[in-house]
This record gives structure tokens, C-alpha cells and sequence, in this order.
């Protein structure tokens, strides 16, 4: 309850004019028709430090059982974890993930001086740097900088619209910096969300996630504060002394003299603006989802069980590559055809019924108010005779 991330948010789509499917991922997650019309999806924030990916250890993973022997063991000390977001920036992609960054600052510490404070934001380095010490396996990453993805493919309305939107953020962030850091699991919550037996004055600790929508274990506190005793500032200080630099999969040497912040990534944060190929994008209020088109899914015993079969002129399957004998990584949502993802054990990615379709014409919303028509509007037309619907036969051509 520390921060409520829908004063970062554009619900009502004041500047923003497009996104991905899925919609505001944070702040609640996404209601679905007819308050939203992305899909209905519950709030998946959360911020990653360190990327398991399998627990099939042929496939380059860990068991989950290493690694909830480790946590639960004391190797890896958890400090009371207490954060502050210190901006809400726009990625390299195009169109480009909105991210809130949790960034250390100042990103040198004071490593001689017992009782300075703490960096902002320093337990999140001091735990990944424990990790990336301890865990050695293929698949283990961490994507980028320490951030919570909150909106992904998003298009503004304009330059000027765009730079508005970020000022709203830049506001409200100011506003959380007056406060300073706070704990996150402040109510001692759960994996269910309840308030947990165990009863404990420091209760702001780590989460084991099967995947975004997925947690399985919490792992509270075992370092307690204070943090400024001479032993305790070392066992941090000698953690802190280095960084992990992604790109080239190595460490560094944190200098030990304070010096100005990198600046932040945000390439795109008034980038030229381009608007989706609507009829009249400007008049549109959501990027919704509804459409007319061929529902191409079928169920398959590789797939999820859900799936419905709609067609079986072609098994999609034969396109897939689903034991990644090519591919190296996708995105969260794995195969959407092909009968869907089974979700783990047996892939891990999100599990998904099969969605394949083609559409013939995206209608967005049934809110005429938000620059759609009503869906009974659509109905009476289709009914009616007025559009000639032939026989359909496809083939895929490439």
C-alpha cells in the first residue's frame, strides 16, 4: 500500500492513444469490458532481480527446490526492504514499454562512514549481487536496470501530449520522494494476499514468482536493521562494492568516490509521434481489442487444455518451433497458436489458450463515446444482408 501506481496511469487515455493487448499491467491491472477494453487481466507489478526462467535445469534452469533451499537457508541475507520510485521513463523498444525505475541513489555509497545513509533503493542491488554470486546456471539474467513494466507499445497522442504525461509523473514521483523509502509488504501479506501467521515487525521481504501472474513463496527478512553498525555496513559495503554490467556478462568495480548518476534511459520520452492507422486516430479515446475477423485455434494435445477448436484445415503447430531447437527468447506470452501455451511444467511461458485469428477489421470499442459503435449496431448490420460473406477458404502463403 505504499504507492498507489495509478497516479502514473493514463486510464483514461487523456494522452495516450495505443498499447499493446494487455493494457495498463499495474494500478489494479485491467478491468476488461466494458470499463476497459483490453483484456481483463488482474495487476501483475512487480520488480525482478534476478530471472530464474525454468526450473528444468536441461533447459538451462534451476529446480525450484535449489532454490528454495538457498533462501530458506540464510545464505542469502534479505534486508527489510524498503524502495522508492525514482522515475517513470519510456524504454529503447519502438513503440516503447513505460517502466517506473527504482535506481540506487546516490549509485556510490558511502563506504567508510558507518553512519551515512544508505543509498536509496540499496537492497535491491545488495540481493542481486548476492544471488549472481551464489546461482551459476545458463538462464539466469535480469532485464535491465531495476524496473516495473507497467504499459507496453505505447503511442501518445502527440509530442505535446506526451510530454504532459510525463510531467504528471515527474509531479507525482517528486511527491513520493517527500516521504523517502518505504517497505512494500507492510501488512506481513502472504502469497494469498492474507496476512501471513508468522507475526514480525519487519515483514518487507522477497518473492518467489512462477511467472508475472504467479507467486509461490515469500521469503521474509533475515538481516535486520540497524544497518549502521560497523559490522553490518561491511557485510553491505561488500556487496555494493561491484555491479553486474549486462551487456557484457561481468562485473565492475563500483569506484569508491561519489560521482554524478548515469542518466537515465529515456531516448524516447519526447520522440516524434507515430499514430496508429486508424480512421480518425485523434477521435478514437481507447485502443480496445473487439474485431471482425477468421478464428484460426485448435486444440492440441501440446497446447492448453482450453483451447477450442474453431478450424482444421491446418495444424499451426507445424510453423512452431515449441522445443526451441531456433529460437532463444520471446516474449512472456510464448506461442499464442497452435493450441496456446500449456504453462509449467511443460513450457514456461504464461499459460494461454490458443488465440490464433486474422483480422478483417479491428472495431476497438462498442463505446461510440470513445470513437467505436455499439456491438448491436454491428450485429444488426451483419444480419441484415447488407455485407455479402462468401464461402471462406484460406491458405497461408508465406
Amino acid at each position: 500500500t505504499a504507492f498507489d501506481l495509478n497516479d502514473v496511469l493514463d486510464r483514461s487515455y487523456e494522452y495516450l492513444l495505443a498499447t499493446d493487448d494487455n493494457g495498463w499491467l499495474v494500478g489494479g491491472g485491467e478491468p476488461g469490458p466494458p470499463r476497459s477494453y483490453k483484456l481483463g487481466a488482474e495487476d501483475s507489478a512487480h520488480c525482478e532481480i534476478m530471472r530464474i526462467g525454468t526450473y528444468n535445469s536441461n533447459w538451462g534452469g534451476v529446480s525450484e527446490a535449489e532454490i528454495i533451499k538457498v533462501m530458506q537457508s540464510g545464505k542469502i541475507l534479505i534486508p527489510q526492504i524498503e524502495v522508492l520510485p525514482t522515475a517513470i521513463v519510456a524504454n529503447k523498444d519502438m513503440p516503447p514499454e513505460l517502466e517506473i525505475r527504482f535506481d540506487m541513489e546516490p549509485p556510490v555509497p558511502n563506504f567508510t562512514d558507518h553512519n551515512a545513509p544508505l543509498p536509496i533503493n540499496w537492497a535491491l542491488r545488495f540481493i542481486h549481487n548476492q544471488l549472481f554470486k551464489h546461482f551459476q546456471f545458463p538462464s539466469r539474467f535480469c532485464p535491465g536496470a531495476f524496473h516495473s513494466t507497467i504499459l507496453r507499445k505505447a503511442q501518445f497522442r502527440s509530442s505535446e501530449h506526451k510530454e504532459k504525461y510525463f510531467q504528471k509523473c515527474d509531479d507525482v514521483v517528486k511527491k513520493w520522494r517527500k516521504n523517502g523509502p518505504q517497505p512494500l509488504n507492510n501488512g506481513n501479506w502472504g502469497i494469498d494476499g492474507k496476512e501471513r501467521d508468522e507475526s514480525t515487525e519487519f515483514s518487507s521481504g522477497l518473492w518467489l514468482f512462477l511467472d508475472r501472474d504467479n507467486i509461490t513463496h515469500f521469503f521474509p527478512p533475515n538481516f535486520l536493521p540497524p544497518y549502521n553498525t560497523p559490522e553490518k555496513h561491511k557485510q553491505v559495503m561488500d556487496f555494493l562494492k561491484e555491479q553486474w554490467i549486462e551487456h557484457d556478462l561481468a562485473w565492475e568495480s563500483v569506484p569508491e568516490s561519489l560521482s554524478a548518476p548515469k542518466p537515465i534511459c529515456d531516448v524516447n520520452r519526447f520522440a516524434a509521434n507515430v499514430k496508429p492507422s486508424k480512421l480518425q486516430p485523434d477521435d478514437s479515446k481507447v485502443d480496445g481489442l473487439a474485431f471482425l475477423g477468421l478464428a484460426l485455434s485448435r486444440n492440441s494435445d501440446v497446447g492448453h487444455p482450453g483451447s477450442k477448436t474453431l478450424q482444421t484445415a491446418f495444424d499451426l503447430n507445424d510453423v512452431l518451433d515449441r522445443s526451441y531447437e531456433y529460437l532463444l527468447a520471446t516474449d512472456d506470452n510464448g506461442w499464442l497458436v497452435g493450441g496456446g501455451e500449456p504453462g509449467p511444467p511443460r513450457s514456461y511461458k504464461l499459460g494461454a489458450e490458443d488465440s490464433a485469428h486474422c483480422e478483417i477489421m479491428r472495431i476497438g470499442t462498442y463505446n461510440s463515446n470513445w470513437g467505436g459503435v455499439s456491438e448491436a449496431e454491428i450485429i444488426k448490420v451483419m444480419q441484415s444482408g447488407k455485407i455479402l460473406i462468401p464461402q471462406i477458404e484460406v491458405l497461408p502463403t508465406a
